[in-house]
């Protein structure tokens, strides 16, 4: 094989391999913005409304996990190194 050939393969390769990568990562965060009926209806498309309550819930102190776990990540080691 000559030279361009290897070259052009190795980038096809490498490209594919990210697509591969960057793709799921992708389809999380745009999946992330829908609503749990949307996502059941059209899990691969974009969102027809795009909402931020998922988010909100996330890191809203009364219910929100987000912020319970970086407390308690946070708290326990402290607790233990004291």
């Amino acid at each position: 094989m000559s030279r361009a050939i290897k070259k052009v393969t190795l980038s096809v390769l490498l490209t594919f391999f990210a697509a591969a990568a960057v793709v799921p990562i992708l389809l999380m965060l745009v999946n992330s913005f829908k609503t749990g009926s949307e996502l059941a209806k059209n899990a691969w498309g974009i969102p027809s409304f795009w909402t931020f309550s998922n988010y909100l819930s996330l890191v809203s102190f009364n219910s929100g996990i987000l912020v319970r776990t970086f407390l308690n990540s946070g708290l326990f080691p402290l607790s233990t190194r004291c």
